[in-house]
């Protein structure tokens, strides 16, 4: 087998699809492409420790990889996977479809996306049409693979997906028959009826109108089961199909009008279908009854989407500090900050600093410097820069253990003059001046710069003063 190229493949694919993306990376690497395939999923093949994970997969991107987008659901509700995919649209890398067990690819999702809807997809579980995908990947990619290798591969591979499709199948209908046991015993359970229609889902879209079926029979139950509401407006709006969507969310809005959730429902209709100004008269709405992270976000997509990137940048920060696990509120911050530049980003951070010192509007000012010093962090959290800023930060205000915090992550980051400078004197500030003597003799193992000759001046201070 002879390789002339290293060309990446890039597996683009949802964490939820985990189990499909492995066994796509299995195929691959049998037929001899091991070494070229990025897969985020997997330790050996993802991104190494200490990178910073947005910068390495831009760069995997850039360098024409060859995407491998495994379309899902799951996929058109990712962030990382909708940037990607933009990404790559962006620099026209070479692609191919593949189409996750269960999805429709003539969803209106698929059509509003960034890829040709007219190119041809790959069913995963279609043996002619994956060893025509495999001869392309193996063409680009100059590698020469026995057709009996390919042969043994696939059929290796078809035998991984039928077993992934069987267990989720399985596990799917094991809940459904729980349900099902339970709604023999209660059969006005307007609960048991929302929980049946989402399974019916789950379990295969041709379901959709039986599952629609029981979100309404779950509301003829108790026209105050707001949650069968909920479930139909997103399956709706998720298929495309916004009238139904938009026709059960004004009635959530007419039945529960003092529910934050019901216009937060109708602004996440009328943001997917791209009436942005009127979604976020409805978050704002929404927000004026409730706190909710799924308000914040909704509008600052539709702020992004009109170009008013600060203003959106707020929204997705408000939406993380409601809850920092939350991955779509990352997701979105990390986006936004990349377009508006994280050098302007430091600039807001020196303004904000600067008239916060200078006027004594501390909170204010400080509070807008220190958010977006969090986002940048976000973005780039081993970026040196940052971290050296966000030790500056808290040293101008008097916070020297925080400083230290930082300039200690940047010092981790690369262990050079300055950071060994910058950490001796936050601890010299807070009188530890064994510790901070000894950064400075560290930072003088350093070629001359001015950051040494301070160190030098430093230490020249510590000696007078007999400490």
């Amino acid at each position: 087998m002879e390789q002339d190229t290293k060309r990446k493949i890039f597996i683009s694919h949802s964490g939820k699809d985990r189990e499909y993306g492995q066994a796509v990376l299995e195929l691959l690497h049998t037929i001899g492409l091991k070494g070229h395939v990025f897969f985020s999923s997997d330790a050996d093949t993802g991104i190494p420790v200490n990178e910073d994970i947005f910068e390495h997969l831009k760069k995997q991107i850039g360098e024409d990889a060859y995407m491998l987008f495994l379309l899902s659901n799951n996929f058109y509700e990712s962030i990382a996977c909708l940037n990607e995919m933009g990404a790559a649209w962006g620099g026209k890398n070479a692609c191919a479809l593949l189409i996750v067990p269960g999805f429709d690819i003539e969803s209106e999702k698929v059509r509003q996306g960034s890829l040709n809807p007219r190119q041809m997809a790959v069913r995963m579980g279609d043996k002619k049409m994956i060893k025509q995908l495999l001869v392309n990947i193996l063409e680009k990619c100059s590698v020469h693979t026995n057709s009996t290798v390919i042969e043994n591969a696939c059929l290796d591979y078809l035998d991984k997906v039928n077993e992934i499709q069987k267990k989720q199948y399985i596990q799917t209908r094991n809940e459904l028959w729980d349900v099902e046991q339970k709604l023999a015993k209660d059969k006005r359970n307007p609960r048991l009826y929302t929980r049946r229609g989402k399974l019916l889902m789950k379990l295969d879209n041709q379901n959709y109108q039986k599952a629609i079926s029981d979100y309404l029979y779950a509301i003829f139950l108790d026209s105050d089961s707001f949650a069968a509401y909920s479930e139909l407006i997103q399956e709706a709006a998720k298929r495309g199909d916004y009238k139904q969507a938009m026709w059960f969310a004004e009635e959530a809005c007419r039945r529960f009008p003092g529910n934050g959730n019901s216009f937060g429902c109708r602004a996440y209709v009328k943001c997917q279908k791209g009436a942005y100004l009127e979604s976020i008269e409805d978050c704002e709405r929404a927000l004026a009854l409730s706190e909710n992270r799924w308000f914040n976000n909704t509008r600052g997509r539709c702020y992004r989407k009109r170009g008013m990137l600060w203003e959106a940048l707020v929204d997705f920060w408000t939406a993380h500090k409601k809850d920092p696990q939350y991955q779509p509120a990352i997701d979105n911050i990390i986006i936004t900050v990349e377009r508006i530049g994280d050098s302007k980003l430091l600039e807001a951070v020196a303004a904000n600093k600067r008239t916060a010192l200078e006027n004594n509007r501390k909170e204010e000012h400080f509070d807008k410097a220190l958010m977006y010093l969090e986002c940048l962090e976000i973005f780039s959290p081993l970026s040196e820069e940052v971290l050296q800023e966000y030790g500056g930060f808290y040293f101008d205000f008097g916070q020297y253990e925080n400083a230290l915090t930082y300039w200690k992550r940047a010092l981790d980051v690369n262990n050079s003059c300055r950071n060994n400078y910058l950490c001796a004197v936050a601890l010299k500030h807070q009188k530890k001046y064994a510790q901070a003597r000894g950064y400075y003799e560290t930072a003088l193992e350093f070629p001359d710069c001015i950051y040494r000759q301070r160190a030098v001046e430093q230490l020249a201070e510590l000696d007078d003063l007999r400490i």
